[in-house]
C-alpha cells in the first residue's frame, strides 16, 4: 500500500516537512495548526512546493470528527509536551484518527527531585504557547497504554 491509499492529518505541521513527503507520495492531507501558515516555516514551503495544499486554521481543542473527519494516518509530532492535558490531547486526536497515529514527544528521562518536571509561562509569554513539560517515559508510556494506544 502506498500513502495515496490513505486521508492523512498533520496535527501542528510546523514547517511541513513530513507532510510534503505525504503529499509527493500521494497521499491526500490536511495540516492543522494554530498558526496562521505564514507565521512559520509552512507557508514558505508551500510557496517554494508549488502545490496547494489543505491548511486549517485551528486549536487542537477545536478538532471535531464532524468538523474534520477521520483519517487512516496521524501525524502528532512536537505538540503533545506542551499541554496541559496530555490525555485530553491524545483522546481528540484519537477521534480523528481511524488507523495509525504517529507520535513524537519529548520525555524527560532521569529526573532529579531538584529539576522542575514542568515549567510554566505567563500566558502572553509564549504567544499561546504556555507550558513546556517534560514527562517521564514511564508517564507518556502509560498515558500511551491508558488510550488503547500500542507503542
Amino acid at each position: 500500500m502506498s500513502p495515496s491509499d490513505f486521508p492523512s492529518s498533520h496535527v501542528r505541521p510546523s514547517d511541513g516537512f513530513f507532510f510534503l513527503n505525504l503529499r509527493k507520495r500521494g497521499a491526500e492531507v490536511v495540516a492543522v495548526d494554530y498558526r496562521a501558515k505564514d507565521r512559520h516555516g509552512f507557508g514558505v514551503m508551500e510557496r517554494i512546493s508549488g502545490l496547494d495544499f489543505d491548511y486549517r486554521e485551528a486549536d487542537i481543542y477545536d478538532i471535531k470528527r464532524e468538523s474534520f473527519g477521520s483519517f487512516d494516518i496521524v501525524v502528532f509530532f512536537g505538540l503533545l509536551y506542551h499541554l496541559p492535558d496530555m490525555m485530553k490531547g491524545l483522546a481528540i486526536v484519537r477521534s480523528v484518527c481511524a488507523g495509525q497515529m504517529f507520535i513524537e514527544s519529548h520525555c524527560a528521562v532521569n529526573l532529579s527531585p531538584e529539576v522542575a518536571a514542568a515549567r510554566y509561562y505567563r500566558e502572553d509569554t509564549l504567544i499561546r504557547i504556555s507550558q513546556i513539560f517534560g514527562h517521564p517515559i514511564s508517564v507518556a508510556s502509560a498515558t500511551c497504554s491508558t488510550m488503547l494506544l500500542s507503542i
